[in-house]
Formats: structure tokens, C-alpha cells, sequence
């Protein structure tokens, strides 16, 4: 079975899905992806753990906790008493074909990964030497005047020459004499706005000031604050004496209802009495009255249940070989 692509034998592929590699992966594929738990080669008849991997079903009672807890009553028994193999050569068979030499060549050979490339004829880039080859540099047009002398010339840069521009002789323009009045003959400006017809009706300004909102200043927003705030702080004051007065007529209400004594005082529309009527009955309860009132009687500690260990539970007792339940016992 020599095949090229490093000797990697036929090519297996599982016929549900198409799957191909060797013959270990396309196995595993099928039975984590195409089987049942069921279907599994390996059991184990104690804890009813699975696995198509002898390797990793020898190695499950060290770490898993169900097969833990089956023998935690005694030793380990050997591998032999629980293990259950199940032959399902026909059944993998039925879900995996072998390509031929030639598919299996073609395979190996698109999955080979590309080799390196041969090294170049020349030393390498950071040893070669610099370029020589001249740059052909644009011939570019002057520069307009204009733009040259808006450049500053203090630049280190963009060093500006000294441009001379030509002189410009600009006409001389004669203006006329024009005679302002004097300050006496100009009216007041009460004089010339009691002189001015009133164009804007009153409903006209109305509407202009509705449109031209004005934007309140600094002070006025200050002032506007601080009012909000002190209206707040009423609104609260008034709040807490509300509550205040709630709380006191509710005590007091309380108060009228309970039985009252003489201590207490006269009820609300009853005459003062300075010397009432004494009784025979007195006024205080005994210090022992009290006491038995205010006495606690502590509850009884009660003994708390035995605990059953925790790796014990009422149905280790039908994994038992003694049970009439077990399924070693012949008794069922």
C-alpha cells in the first residue's frame, strides 16, 4: 500500500456526508457524528458509560464520578468484570467505502502544503547594492509672480527672491467741496422723533415683540433660578409640616381612644378634676406583674438528625450483590 503525498495509504470516506482521510479519522467521524451512544464497541456494565476508544474506557474510572461512586464501598474490581464489547464491524461497513489508488493519490496531493521556493540568484535585498538608475524629474512651468511674492520671506523652506514690481501711477481725482451744517442748525432728537409719523400701529408692535423673542440676560436667568429654588424649598417646608401635622393628630387620635388613668390627665372636653375619686385598685403594676410580662422562656435545643455519610444514598443498597433487586441475584 505504498501511495505517494508521504506514504499515507488509501483514502477512507464515510457515505453519508462525504468525509475522507485516513481510516482512524473517517472511524472517529462516523461514530461521533453518524451513531448512537448505543452503537459504541465499548461499555461498562456499572456505571453504563460509552466510548469507541479502548484507551480512553480503560481510563474513565479514574475520573468519572458515577464509576467512582460504584466502587467507593471496596476495591476497584479489574477491568474484565464490567467491561461489554459489542462487534459493529458491518455497521461501520455499511457507512464507510475505501477509494482506489488513483483517488487516494489525487487526494493526498491537493492536500499537500505548498514547499518553499527556490532562493533567488542574487545576495539578498539588505546586501545588494543601492540603485543607480537616474530619475527623470518633470519639467514643470514657472512660478506666477503673485504666488511667489505672498510667500513669507523669513521662511527656511520656501526662500522667496526679491521680486520688483513695476510703479503705478494712479489719477489724481478732485472732489467737490461739500459744506456741512453746524452743529446749532441740526434739531435734538426729540425734535425729529416727535417730528417722525408713527407707522407702527399698537397691534403691529404687539406682533413684532411676540416674533422677536428677546433672550433674558445673565441676571434675570440668575434671578429666575433663584426664585425656582426658593419656590421648592417652600413647596418642601410645607410637605414636612403636613406630615408633621398628620403624624401628631394620629397620636393623638390614638391617645383619645386608649383607656386613660389618672397619670393622664383630662380628655379632650373634660373638665380639670384637681382631687378625683381614688379606688381601691392600684394605680401601678408590681414589679412582679412585670417581670412575668417581659419574662422570654427560651426555646429547647433540639438534637439535630444523624447524617448519612455523603457517598451513601437509599439506592446504593440495590447495587448491592445481596439485594433481591440486583441484577446479579437469580432471584427476578
Amino acid at each position: 500500500m505504498d501511495v505517494s503525498a508521504g506514504k499515507r495509504g488509501r483514502v477512507w470516506s464515510c457515505k453519508p456526508c462525504g468525509y475522507r482521510g485516513e481510516k482512524l479519522s473517517v472511524t472517529n467521524h462516523v461514530y461521533q457524528h453518524h451513531l448512537s451512544l448505543e452503537d459504541y464497541p465499548f461499555s461498562c456494565r456499572l456505571c453504563q458509560f460509552t466510548a469507541f476508544q479502548r484507551n480512553k474506557f480503560v481510563k474513565h474510572g479514574k475520573w468519572y464520578l458515577e464509576h467512582k461512586m460504584r466502587v467507593a464501598d471496596g476495591p476497584e474490581p479489574p477491568v474484565s468484570s464490567y467491561l461489554q464489547m459489542r462487534d459493529n464491524t458491518a455497521m461501520l461497513e455499511e457507512l464507510m467505502v475505501v477509494l482506489s489508488v488513483e483517488e487516494s493519490v489525487r487526494h493526498w496531493e491537493s492536500r499537500r502544503r505548498p514547499s518553499s521556493l527556490p532562493p533567488p540568484d542574487g545576495p539578498p535585498v539588505s546586501l545588494a547594492a543601492p540603485a543607480t538608475v537616474p530619475l527623470s524629474v518633470p519639467s514643470l512651468p514657472p512660478v506666477p509672480v503673485f504666488i511667489t511674492s505672498s510667500l513669507p520671506s523669513s521662511s527656511l523652506a520656501f526662500p522667496s527672491p526679491a521680486v520688483s514690481l513695476p510703479a503705478v501711477s494712479l489719477p489724481v481725482v478732485s472732489l467737490p467741496a461739500v459744506s456741512l451744517p453746524s452743529s446749532a442748525a441740526i434739531p435734538p432728537q426729540s425734535a425729529l422723533d416727535s417730528s417722525l409719523p408713527e407707522l407702527l400701529t399698537e397691534e403691529d408692535q404687539q406682533l413684532l415683540d411676540e416674533f422677536f423673542v428677546r433672550e433674558p440676560s445673565s441676571t434675570e436667568v440668575e434671578q429666575s433660578r433663584k426664585t425656582e429654588s426658593l419656590e421648592r424649598e417652600v413647596e418642601r417646608q410645607r410637605r414636612v409640616i403636613e406630615e408633621h401635622q398628620a403624624t401628631i393628630s394620629a397620636l393623638r387620635r390614638g391617645r383619645d381612644e386608649a383607656p386613660r388613668s389618672f397619670h393622664d390627665g383630662p380628655g379632650e372636653g373634660e373638665p380639670y378634676n384637681p382631687r378625683p375619686q381614688r379606688s381601691s385598685a392600684p394605680l401601678r403594676r408590681s414589679p412582679r406583674k412585670l417581670q412575668s410580662v417581659v419574662r422570654v422562656v427560651p426555646r429547647p435545643i433540639r438534637p439535630k438528625p444523624q447524617q448519612r455519610p455523603w457517598h451513601r444514598s437509599p439506592l446504593d443498597d440495590l447495587f448491592q450483590p445481596d439485594h433481591p433487586f440486583h441484577r446479579s441475584s437469580k432471584r427476578h
